[in-house]
Formats: structure tokens, C-alpha cells, sequence
């Protein structure tokens, strides 16, 4: 999926990651806007590859639950979308993590938060 949206990680370091996603009509809803489920993918994506930075070699992570708010059209004219995600929470296996998606001009166009249970070792 990163390859057919453009997704790409600009920076991962423990707890934080930076990613872009290109705007085009392709990834549209149809209307001027954005699919909002590719911007959950993204953000999804993102706050786990945070998560990964904090885990151990050869340890895993799965999900629990994921929140996503839109706060504006993520407009496809408006140039590509920064999102930055950082874990907020480490615990003994719980990580809750946060992204922040933002257009071109810095403006928020959504807030997803995740919640993901570590697994030592892998699966």
C-alpha cells in the first residue's frame, strides 16, 4: 500500500517517526478531498513504526485499538500531508501512541491515537 499511495518515512528514532503522503486526485473520495481510510492507514502505519523504535530486536507488537478525529478536508489540491507520531506511553507491554496528520500550510487535518500490546520475542 505505501508504494501505490507514495507514503514515505522521512525520520525514525526511539518513540518518534515522520512520514509524508502525497496528495493526487487518485486517493481521492470522489469529491476534492482525501479518502479518509488512506489517512488512517497512514497514521496507523506511522504510530507503528514508532512503536517498533522502542521495542526490543526480534519483539513484535499487535494493535489493540485505533482512533482517528478529522478536524478538516485533507484537500488534494493542497499539496502533501506531514504526519508525526510519537509514543506516549511505554509500559511493560502496553505502548499508546499518538499522530498528528497536518497539511502543506501546518494545519491539522486529523489526530489518531493507538493503543498496541508488545509481545517479547515475536509471535
Amino acid at each position: 500500500m505505501w508504494r501505490l499511495s507514495g507514503y514515505r518515512p522521512t525520520a525514525i528514532e526511539d518513540g518518534r517517526c515522520a512520514a509524508i503522503l502525497p496528495s493526487s486526485r487518485w486517493v481521492s473520495n470522489g469529491g476534492p478531498a482525501i479518502y479518509g481510510g488512506l489517512l488512517a492507514w497512514a497514521a496507523e502505519f506511522t504510530m507503528g513504526a514508532a512503536v517498533y523504535s522502542t521495542l526490543g530486536r526480534g519483539d513484535v507488537f499487535a494493535t489493540l485499538d485505533m482512533h482517528i478525529r478529522f478536524t478538516r478536508p485533507a484537500l488534494i489540491d493542497a499539496g502533501g500531508l506531514s504526519l508525526e507520531a510519537a509514543v506516549n506511553h511505554r509500559g511493560k507491554r502496553l505502548r499508546v501512541s499518538s499522530c498528528n496528520v497536518n497539511d502543506r500550510e501546518g494545519r491539522r487535518v486529523a489526530m489518531a491515537t493507538s493503543f498496541a500490546l508488545g509481545v517479547v520475542g515475536g509471535v
